[in-house]
């Protein structure tokens, strides 16, 4: 039996049509000028801190470095998170990490916000914290919600490699702080990661195994790890005995 044009047309075309199907509200279809991606180079930018003038590549680059956004000085969980990082320093820096604050209110504001809290919980806030009162920094790197939402506003954090590329992304909601233990940790697995060319399992920390990647085949992994890999299933690969100094 011999198709007509119109009907063969008709069974091909039903086959190839998708099953999946996705409805963006009109509102949330607006053009942003970057929306940050993991694996995305940082751009540069300028902005005035509390430690002077900072032209971010200069700055950062050669580090780890961990920017990380608050809504705006004198309010109670940016409070908090402030001087925790400050209570941090010495973990930050036995990591070789970098940290720069940003809020979107004025430098004076900022020098008075981070004196008092410097008092209040008896910490040292040596990193600059950035100024960024017309929310041109904040807005170019996305961390307002969404642009339909303008003061729908979000904690952001971003861990930035020695070549300046985004390695990991953090939103925190406004209500809620953010977990440094978290960021402490991630940081340890991508620099771990980093140096020995391995995957990092669910809620590894430093001294657990780690995992050969898919990306290579058991020479490869022979080749990387020598005898301190073995195979619990084809897929799944598990690497001891690599130093974790990664301090």
């Amino acid at each position: 039996m011999m198709m007509t044009k119109v009907q063969a047309t008709t069974l091909f075309s039903q086959r190839r049509k998708p099953k999946t199907k996705v409805e963006i509200p009109r509102g949330y279809c607006v053009t942003n000028t970057w929306v940050p991606k993991i694996g995305d180079y940082f751009p540069n930018f300028w902005a005035d801190s509390t430690q002077g003038d900072i032209s971010f590549h200069k700055w950062a680059e050669g580090n780890w470095t961990v920017l990380f956004s608050h809504p705006c000085a004198f309010t109670p969980v940016c409070s908090s998170e402030m001087a925790e990082f400050a209570a941090l320093k010495d973990e930050f820096r036995s990591r070789d990490v970098k940290v720069l604050g940003l809020t979107n209110s004025s430098h004076e504001d900022e020098s008075r916000w981070l004196e008092d809290i410097e008092r209040t919980f008896d910490v040292d806030i040596d990193f600059p914290v950035i100024s960024d009162p017309d929310h041109m920094l904040s807005k170019s790197c996305g961390i307002y919600a969404t642009e339909s939402m303008p003061d729908y506003r979000i904690r952001k954090t971003f861990i930035i490699d020695p070549s300046l590329r985004i390695q990991m992304i953090f939103e925190y909601p406004v209500m809620v702080g953010r977990s440094t233990e978290e960021l402490l940790r991630v940081i340890d697995a991508l620099k771990m990661s980093a140096k020995h060319q391995v995957a990092m399992p669910c809620d590894w920390t430093a001294g657990k195994h780690c995992l050969v990647s898919s990306k290579f085949d058991d020479m490869q992994a022979t080749a990387l790890y020598g005898d301190n890999w073995f195979k619990v299933r084809d897929y799944l690969r598990v690497v001891d005995g690599l130093e974790d100094s990664i301090r």
